[in-house]
């Protein structure tokens, strides 16, 4: 459809960015077990003893997971990992994407017989995404912007350009969607599952989380199916962060969290877009993705960028590994595999350029150089030319084992950066503002 068209069609649009998990890890299951062959996931050829990760004198090779469960131990996503992951091969010129099992050995990974960046999901262990992937739409050439981690992936999903080139305690002063949306007069709202947002770890925010823009996650189903109230044409949903020190119910996919939080997560957001009124939700495009990778392995090899260059004078050159990614919307069809076009996160700012932009024109020119390239925006992904109505929610009952979440000792960079925020929040000026909204913070400032 037109940019016209697309106006007319597209009315909210909800983005909902996951933590650390592959696309093979998530939905290679989806061709492997025969389901859905047009899926670019497992095929044989993947689990034969010819396809192996090389590491300590020995070969290790994918293997499906018996059942959801915590891992021992984070997995290396770092830039440095990263690079070993892709296994660059200087005489061929091309990613061997066989260095996963070397970069986990390498942090001191146990060595078993199955190594965990190897291991995907059967269906029974994601069965909210292998529904979403039977009733809406993936993306099958989607990659995370950048080969690192956290912190840069979301600042180009959320900015189109990232400060950092790695995740550290400190995210630099940049602007990000937040600064576009509201200089164009675009409404926007943003709902966080746990006590504490992503956007916090960037005191220019501050003010906007003390606000009532900022609200916790168990609103947004009455906020959607409130009759008299207009939907914010931009909505971004959070979960629990498991970096965030203090969380007791993380939910966001980051290891060694099992990935049935997650998928309970994700259910609530489906049912909370099904409970607003056929206006709003026939309008509505929901956007679900992982940040990046986390270490788990993935078997195509990242694409070419047009180059981005850090502060730190780090050239990127590729992509990352590829992520999981559905639209989810009454505008796509079912089982719909988009696997003959290239997506990045950018892809999401593309869109929404086109979508509410005042007057037309991009996002910015780093996205748009990325468009230039042949990064697809998600509007591409939408095929019908009238809403369909939305399947009811599945009934699916996810059960996990628990363990009591307690204060964890501040280990890793990404905790280091939510302690920091915390500890800068509650000794800023936005203080009272902050504790009344958020109570469980008083645990901190008492710890």
């Amino acid at each position: 459809m037109d940019i016209g068209q697309l106006r007319g069609a597209v009315r909210t649009v909800i983005i909902v960015i996951m933590e650390n998990r592959s696309f093979d890890h998530v939905l290679g299951h989806l061709s492997q077990d025969g389901s859905r062959p047009e899926v670019d996931g497992i095929g044989p050829d993947l689990l034969l003893p010819a396809y192996l990760n090389p590491a300590g004198g020995q070969g290790y090779r994918p293997f499906q997971i018996a059942q959801d469960g915590w891992l021992d131990q984070d997995l290396p996503h770092d830039l440095a990992s990263v690079a070993k992951q892709l296994a660059f091969e200087q005489a061929a010129q091309r990613y061997a994407m066989n260095g996963f099992a070397q970069a986990y050995l390498d942090q001191g990974g146990s060595r078993t017989v199955d190594l965990p960046p190897l291991g995907f999901m059967p269906r029974s262990c994601v069965p909210v995404s292998s529904w979403f992937a039977d009733n809406f739409a993936i993306c099958d050439r989607w990659f995370c912007s950048l080969p690192s981690s956290t912190h840069p992936n979301k600042l180009m999903a959320l900015a189109g350009k990232s400060t950092v080139d790695d995740t550290g305690t400190l995210i630099p002063d940049q602007d990000t969607l937040l600064d576009w949306l509201d200089t164009r007069g675009i409404d926007w709202r943003v709902y966080h599952d746990g006590f504490f947002s992503f956007f916090a770890l960037m005191s220019r925010y501050w003010p906007w989380f003390a606000g009532d823009r900022f609200r916790r996650f168990d609103t947004l189903q009455g906020d959607l199916a409130n009759p008299s109230a207009t939907a914010p044409q931009v909505i971004l949903v959070e979960p629990a962060y498991g970096d965030s020190p203090g969380e007791r119910h993380p939910n966001d996919n980051h290891p060694p969290l099992p990935i049935g939080f997650g998928e309970d997560f994700l259910l609530r957001v489906y049912q909370a877009l099904c409970s607003a009124p056929a206006a709003v939700s026939s309008k509505t495009v929901l956007i679900v993705l992982s940040d990046e990778h986390g270490g788990f392995w993935d078997h195509v090899p990242p694409h070419p960028t047009p180059g981005y260059t850090s502060v730190t004078g780090t050239r990127f050159n590729t992509t990352g590994p590829r992520v999981p990614a559905f639209v989810i919307s009454p505008l796509v069809s079912p089982r719909r595999v988009v696997h003959d076009m290239v997506f990045d996160h950018t892809s999401i700012l593309q869109f929404l350029a086109e979508c509410f932009a005042p007057g037309g024109g991009g996002y910015s020119h780093e996205v748009d150089a990325r468009a230039a390239f042949g990064f697809n925006s998600v509007s591409k992904v939408l095929d019908l030319a009238a809403p369909r109505p939305l399947p009811p929610p599945p009934d699916i009952a996810l059960t996990v084992p628990t363990l009591l979440q307690l204060n964890r000792p501040i280990v890793t960079a990404g905790q280091r950066a939510f302690a920091h925020a915390i500890d800068g929040v509650l000794a800023s000026q936005y203080r009272q503002a902050i504790l009344a909204k958020l109570p469980q913070l008083h645990a901190w400032d008492l710890s």
